[in-house]
């Protein structure tokens, strides 16, 4: 079974829902070709561009209605657009930074009809009293790093889950001075993807709850942060 079959299968076979799924993938591709968006292309996009962002965002977030979700340097979606077209119950902000991208963003949102805000600046810079409840990324940079720069984001009681791999303990131990900082208490929870040939894909996720305001002084600037 392929991946685009088996995403059918997750979603509750909801044919509307996979028609746009499936013009989401089509218009990725379609302008791949033309931006160099992304490397996933066939099935390996279906698997790690859709299926794998339905997974972990469900897994990460047990309840979503009428919440504010910030993606944190998105790119082409990922995760938060699959599981936006999915579920459709909370608002969706997406941060990034690449004009390219948000072109094409701003192209799946009006062709979609998506409930979608963009922010086109480094979410470090982001000054708006507008917080945040869940807050995800996926592939963006290391922990010490995405927890600084999202620390002002979040409301009090705001969920966070990053998208991680294996190195996901590895980067927790450099973060560790950051994490009592901001009196964070992590936990990482492993979900298990099978793949076709009945081996399975160890994903991570890296969640916490922020339960105090950000200390002053965070996040500093993208130059002292990068510099650690």
């Amino acid at each position: 079974m392929t991946f685009k079959e088996k995403t059918f299968e997750l979603i509750g076979k909801d044919k509307l829902i996979f028609k746009n799924l499936c013009f989401y993938v089509d218009l990725i591709e379609e302008n791949n070709r033309l931006f160099n968006l992304t490397s996933f292309t066939g099935d390996v996009l279906w698997r790690d561009g859709i299926y794998q962002s339905i997974v972990l965002l469900n897994e990460s977030f047990k309840s979503t209605s009428s919440r504010k979700m910030l993606d944190i340097g998105a790119g082409v979606g990922f995760p938060s657009i699959p599981f936006l077209i999915y579920k459709r119950d909370f608002s969706l902000y997406i941060s990034e930074s690449k004009h390219k991208r948000i072109v094409f963003l701003e192209t799946v949102k009006d062709k979609l009809l998506l409930n979608i805000t963009f922010i086109p600046i480094r979410i470090e810079d982001y000054k708006s009293d507008i917080k945040f409840d869940l807050i995800t990324a996926r592939a963006v940079t290391s922990l010490d790093k995405l927890i600084e720069i999202s620390s002002q984001v979040g409301s009090i009681n705001a969920e966070y889950s990053f998208l991680k791999g294996p190195k996901v303990f590895e980067e927790q131990e450099k973060a560790a001075w950051l994490i009592e900082e901001l009196s964070l208490k992590p936990i990482i929870s492993t979900v298990q993807l099978k793949l076709d040939n009945d081996t399975e894909q160890t994903h991570y996720l890296f969640k916490y709850k922020k339960i105090k305001n950000t200390p002053f002084g965070y996040p500093r600037i993208w130059a002292l942060i990068n510099s650690n």
